[in-house]
């Protein structure tokens, strides 16, 4: 168990090595599509001296994407279309939003989803290795053309002015008042409904149901209708409203850093360091969420760090599943607030080793049904477990916590070097057949 966290660019590039390896042991990292954009965009940055080839820069910030603790968040247009398309109300309850691949069942009669590998995966382990394709390039040129336009934010206000009334705010809080009086007005929901539905390139026919749907609701509120494109547009609103009474900026790079205000619901922490989001965060997140600047928690990880590294062996390795015991710590308390930790939370306990055998052969029960065909998941299935393959180089942190290369720790060289020859034997096996 571990808390859920977004990160912006800001925070990740500042975090060193070390206190990104401490978080993942704490954290699950919720990486965003946007993030690897922004990693990607740098390979076309304009090189500056006394820093690194850009192209070195990228590796660098995909070696500290670690294959263990943190997963890919879908793209945000996908659930918000599927909402507006009447597949159901989105829950929002702090986890990540996964691809879901196959269904399999093993054995003994268990189905369970097999989370797939996304674009963004595959992408970070060529990075890691310095592959890079011609596509990169031109995506990472196409981005870098996109998001430093000067004018972009420039012709927006000038248009927001001109179309919308006068708004007369001077704080944030005033102007979360007023977005928050404009969308909840009973008489505003069906016009925002069908420009949320047009302007998410919904097909015009499950506009329409979706339409139909929300009118034999009863007309309820966005809000509980839709629930994550009533967020999405919380964050739309507020950002442009923001732009018309000069609360923020025109810099080129809001546009950017507003994505990743789009992810809120699927995390329970959410850092930055960016002025955009210090103001526009507090006012979206849940009150079960928590905001840190980034700078805060480096002097966390960083601390937590020096405090292990003063410990012994033996009560180093008690902690590398939770946090140590630090009042002043925000991770510590985190843990203390969502988990009721350590009273509640066996984080001394041996595993027996009848415990260490059952799940060593669940485990083998899961692969097995993975490499599987699939199988159907009848109405009313949910799926009693979710497996997800990744992909480790052997120079990646160890899977067990101790902060030792893969191959200097759980497994050998050799061992690795074998299973990836056993792994490629097999997917050229299944090929043939």
């Amino acid at each position: 168990m571990a808390l859920n966290i977004v990160i912006d660019k800001s925070t990740f590039q500042s975090l060193s090595y070390d206190e990104l390896l401490r978080l993942t042991y704490y954290y699950k990292h919720n990486i965003t599509p946007v993030l690897v954009m922004e990693i990607l965009g740098d390979l076309k940055k304009e090189e500056k001296e006394g820093n690194p080839p850009s192209q070195n820069r990228v590796i660098d910030f995909a070696t500290k994407l670690f294959p263990t603790n943190t997963i890919i968040n879908m793209h945000y247009t996908k659930p918000l279309r599927g909402e507006l398309s009447g597949e159901g109300a989105l829950e929002m309850d702090g986890r990540p939003l996964v691809e879901m691949g196959k269904s399999v069942q093993t054995d003994d009669g268990r189905k369970g989803w097999v989370v797939g590998e996304t674009k963004e995966e595959k992408a970070i382990y060529n990075w890691r290795d310095g592959k890079f394709s011609q596509a990169d390039h031109d995506l990472s040129n196409l981005w870098r053309n996109t998001t430093t336009q000067e004018d972009l934010l420039i012709n927006l206000k000038k248009e927001l002015k001109e179309k919308g009334e006068q708004i007369k705010v001077t704080t944030f809080e005033e102007l979360d008042a007023l977005v928050t009086e404009t969308i909840d007005k009973p008489e505003n929901q069906k016009s925002l409904l069908f420009d949320l539905c047009k302007t998410s390139d919904v097909n015009a026919l499950l506009a329409y149901r979706t339409m139909v749907n929300w009118q034999r609701s009863g007309c309820p509120l966005l809000k509980y209708f839709v629930p994550y494109a009533y967020h999405i547009l919380r964050v739309n609103t507020l950002f442009h409203m923001g732009l018309q009474c000069e609360l923020i900026g025109t810099r080129p790079t809001n546009k950017v850093d507003l994505e990743y205000l789009y992810y809120l619901p699927f995390c329970q922490v959410f850092t930055s360091n960016d002025h955009l989001h210090l103001k526009l965060a507090p006012l979206l997140l849940r009150k079960d969420q928590h905001f840190i600047k980034g700078a805060e928690l480096k002097e966390d990880l960083k601390m937590m760090n020096k405090y292990l590294s003063e410990q012994s062996e033996v009560e180093r390795d008690k902690f590398k599943k939770s946090p140590p015991f630090l009042n002043n710590s925000f991770t510590f308390q985190r843990y203390k607030e969502y988990f009721g930790y350590p009273n509640k939370w066996e984080w001394d306990r041996k595993i027996s080793e009848r415990e260490t055998a059952e799940a060593i052969r669940m485990m083998q029960e899961f692969e097995k049904a993975n490499a599987g065909e699939p199988v159907e998941m009848k109405k009313g299935d949910h799926g009693s477990f979710f497996t997800r393959m990744t992909y480790m180089g052997k120079n990646d942190p160890c899977f067990c916590g101790s902060g030792k290369k893969l191959i200097d720790c759980c497994i050998s060289e050799q061992q690795f070097d074998k299973t990836v020859m056993d792994q490629a034997a097999q997917n050229e096996s299944r090929k043939k057949t």
